[in-house]
């Protein structure tokens, strides 16, 4: 029965040839995914292949016993994962809830070449400072050493 049930609910899902899963949805009465399922979904998927996942490996890392409630969840089937096992999610990936979520995306990550570009900018700047420092500070003990004795520092 379940096998079955199972593949009927795969059958409902494939979309038929030349049409779109949503008119596939629409034709057997399988009601849309929610949006923000489906954008968690997506965002798992893409974050477990950026991180070399499979959905079964993913499960395990998370703690996961079996790993139908992800299976389903990236399948359009139900939308059941807890707030502890999000958490999990998010450390796995190193992201917020937020990003894994999908309500506020991550920032794209800033290029190594410009961060290091960035980095000796502000060395360059930080020489050039330090070298004025130490030209107002030799031109202080100059002009120290031309003032009568007795009114040097003050």
């Amino acid at each position: 029965m379940r096998t079955n049930t199972t593949i009927r609910r795969r059958q409902a899902a494939a979309p038929p040839s030349g049409g779109s899963a949503a008119a596939a949805r629409r034709s057997t009465g399988t009601p849309a995914p929610d949006p923000q399922i489906a954008r968690l979904a997506r965002n798992i998927r893409r974050l477990a292949a950026e991180h070399d996942l499979t959905l079964a490996a993913l499960g395990r890392r998370i703690g996961m016993r079996n790993g139908n409630a992800l299976y389903n969840l990236m399948n359009g089937w139900s939308g059941t994962l807890s707030l502890p096992t999000l958490l999990r999610l998010c450390d796995v990936f190193g992201v917020t809830l937020d990003a894994l979520t999908g309500r506020h995306p991550a920032p794209p990550p800033v290029p190594a070449a410009r961060i290091a570009a960035a980095v000796a900018e502000a060395e360059a700047a930080l020489a050039t400072a330090r070298a004025a420092i130490d030209t107002a500070g030799r031109a202080l003990q100059a002009a120290a050493a031309l003032l009568p004795a007795g009114h040097a520092g003050g």
